[in-house]
């Protein structure tokens, strides 16, 4: 959704002894084995197992801390809480730098850092950008070209990168048990349709998720929900995201909503009343963190979501 790619945006993570710990040659899993990493600007290949990660890309971030590795920096920006920090992460980034991205790659601070692997997904644009980091560090960018990656794939491939396969396995059963046990709880969730949008008041502007194969879309679909047709109708999008005027807000037909409405009353978006879910009284105005847990979904931003947005599941669900 377009609130992801417009919050993209010495030293805590210097070589503290807990860092050091993580991030010895050798893995939990035994010794380190080179690997290749394919990704949307070419290959990058890890002779070693990386020992000072900066992480260019929330969802890469939280994948990182749920496998117990903390990069020595972090993408950050004031929009996402205190310190700039998602709630779900907690004091987990307590010893890492934050990194502010806003007008270009901020190279000088990742240089900072002395990283020995940089991973980077929508905050390289371009090859140009990549070439930019690429020229100075190992740097794994997106592994496709969607928007949002599908927070499985990307814990697989981090435990690819780490040399911890099995370790990245345990991460994505764990989470996929706990959405696991909503749908085992709301099993009147199969089968309902759902519109995720966001609002932006100058322009009158909505963007909603599109794509039934983007990466924002693996919890929706995980919990038995579909997208609402009229979404469907639109088609794909760009990025998995469709932008629409406000004169098609009646494509929000789904029976749940799931909207960030960026500060704007609900009662002053003409049309909202009307909308099947808002009726219905399974429509949720989003805050900038729940927006974010959902549209950039990870191992540890999925169970924070579900709580967030459990309330109207269930009654959808009922």
């Amino acid at each position: 959704m377009a609130v992801a790619a417009a919050l993209l945006v010495g030293c805590g993570g210097s070589d503290s002894e807990s860092t050091a710990a993580k991030t010895t040659v050798t893995t939990s899993e035994g010794e380190f084995t080179p690997v290749t990493i394919e990704h949307v600007f070419g290959t990058t290949e890890i002779t070693e197992r990386p020992q000072r990660i900066v992480s260019l890309d929330p969802q890469w971030t939280d994948v990182l801390l749920a496998m117990g590795e903390t990069p020595v920096g972090f993408v950050s920006s004031p929009q996402f809480g205190e310190r700039g920090t998602f709630p779900w992460q907690e004091d987990l980034l307590a010893n890492s730098e934050p990194i502010t991205y806003t007008d270009g790659v901020p190279v000088e601070a990742v240089a900072k850092l002395r990283p020995d692997l940089v991973l980077a997904t929508y905050a390289l644009e371009s090859k140009a950008d990549y070439e930019k980091l690429a020229g100075q560090f190992d740097v794994v960018a997106s592994p496709t070209e969607e928007q949002a990656q599908k927070w499985e794939d990307l814990t697989d491939l981090t435990g690819k990168i780490l040399g911890e396969p099995a370790a990245a396995e345990r991460v994505v059963e764990k989470v996929t048990k706990t959405v696991d046990s909503v749908v085992s709880d709301l099993p009147g969730l199969k089968g309902k349709t759902i519109a995720f949008a966001n609002y932006y008041a100058p322009g009158n502007q909505l963007i909603v998720l599109s794509d039934p194969d983007d990466g924002a879309n693996v919890l929706f679909s995980r919990l038995g929900l579909e997208l609402a047709p009229g979404i469907l109708a639109l088609g794909e999008g760009v990025n998995g995201r469709a932008e629409l005027s406000l004169e098609q807000i009646d494509a929000l037909d789904g029976d749940i909503l799931l909207a960030l409405t960026n500060g704007t009353d609900t009662a002053d978006i003409v049309g909202w009343d009307t909308l099947p879910a808002v009726e219905a009284g399974t429509a949720k105005v989003l805050d900038t963190p729940t927006a974010w847990a959902l549209n950039s979904p990870s191992p540890l931003s999925v169970p924070w979501a579900i709580e967030q947005i459990r309330p109207t599941l269930a009654s959808a669900a009922n």
